[in-house]
């Protein structure tokens, strides 16, 4: 009784926890965090379905995973299986189907990657920035500034 008592209240205070607006906006940005501009919506929406496709390989594979355990545990002291190869048609699904997710994921990414580098109208500054070991320089060209950055410890 006291077990149970303490699971419900436990339970109770994660759903309580999980009912505000905030945590459900965290919770669907999946650690990204908030966009201010329409790049960030972007790249958000690239992010959610990234993990979407990533939640969905996981989900297959353990699903696989538990069902051969579970068909094919052992059942007697029996001599090990007669071993089979070759079966093109699970060997082409293998390599298929890593190839399908890989070039999915290439699409909506250089998708969105186009329209985010899209220059539109007159740039209004001109910044070179350049990165090398752990710093980086920004060199305003048009007002003759040239930062350089500090190095991270």
């Amino acid at each position: 009784m006291r077990n149970l008592r303490a699971g419900l209240i436990l339970s109770s205070l994660f759903l309580v926890s999980a009912c505000s607006k905030a945590s459900q906006d965290a919770t669907l940005r999946i650690g990204f965090p908030e966009p201010v501009t329409t790049e960030g919506i972007l790249i958000l929406n690239l992010w959610q379905g990234t993990w979407i496709v990533a939640l969905g390989v996981a989900a297959l594979v353990l699903g696989l995973l538990f069902a051969a355990l579970i068909l094919y545990r052992r059942r007697s002291d029996a001599d090990v299986p007669k071993q089979t190869r070759y079966n093109i048609p699970l060997e082409i699904l293998y390599t298929m189907v890593p190839l399908v997710i890989v070039l999915g994921l290439f699409f909506f990414t250089a998708r969105d990657q186009s329209t985010l580098i899209k220059l539109t109208g007159e740039q209004k500054h001109t910044v070179n920035v350049v990165g090398f070991r752990w710093s980086w320089i920004f060199n305003y060209k048009e007002a003759g500034v040239y930062e350089i950055g500090f190095l991270l410890s």
